[in-house]
């Protein structure tokens, strides 16, 4: 089993570090907010619990996609 910084994809290890001081500091204080009365079906948007609505959208992303939005970010794949 794979740490929580490691994963294997097609049985090709990667290991994800973070070393901008910034980002190991202090963690998230918030989730991302998106304005819902642009962008209705959001992937980020919450419900009052602070649970993802639209979970399906990450958990249907492949393997490999959802490595590439952890490692360049959201936007830069």
């Amino acid at each position: 089993m794979c740490s929580p910084s490691e994963a294997k994809i097609n049985g090709v290890g990667y290991r994800l570090e973070i070393r901008h001081p910034d980002l190991l500091a202090a963690p998230m204080p918030r989730f991302y907010e998106p304005d819902l009365g642009t962008h209705p079906d959001s992937p980020f948007a919450r419900d009052a619990s602070n649970k993802l609505v639209r979970r399906s959208y990450w958990l249907d992303m492949h393997d490999r996609t959802l490595l590439l939005v952890l490692v360049n970010g959201i936007g830069h794949i």
